[in-house]
């Protein structure tokens, strides 16, 4: 497992120039939007974007959510086609494995829906702003004196 860690690393920049050629070429783009807790990439093509949920191991195999590219992230909300999240589902896993084995995991994410429902159900207010983004506020003493 070291030394496929160690060939990963020495062979890394002439894989990723390869995979973004063949981007150009086919006229879409994957790419990191900034890190913080998490890395945030994004699937762009034709105007429209998908955010895109993985997850990297210490030796930079990669972990693909599949439910992640159900939904278009611009235009927001909109359902990518059987066809294009194929598509996507293999741009994803060709780009991914210049980091290393890529796994799937088809765990049904969280929806803005379903957090929605998880704050009315906690009777926190919450204010829905532009492009599924939940505004809340909290106060976890105020929390704890509720009965659940």
């Amino acid at each position: 497992m070291l030394f496929r860690f160690i060939k990963s690393l020495i062979f890394f920049h002439k894989r990723i120039a390869e995979v973004e050629a063949v981007q150009t070429r086919e006229g879409y783009r994957i790419e990191e939007r900034g890190r913080g807790p998490e890395y945030n990439w994004t699937y762009t093509e034709d105007g429209r974007e998908v955010y895109i949920d993985v997850n990297f191991t210490w030796c930079n195999d990669v972990k693909l959510y599949t439910d992640s590219l159900r939904k278009w992230s611009e235009p927001y909300g909109t359902e990518v086609s059987k066809f294009d999240y194929q598509k996507i589902l293999n741009r994803c896993i060709h780009y991914f494995s210049c980091w290393g084995k890529v796994t799937l995991d088809h765990t049904i994410l969280p929806t803005t829906e379903d957090l929605k429902r998880s704050l009315t159900e906690q009777g926190v207010e919450f204010e829905e702003l532009d492009k599924g983004v939940i505004h809340f506020k909290m106060d976890a003493d105020e929390y704890r004196k509720h009965p659940k």
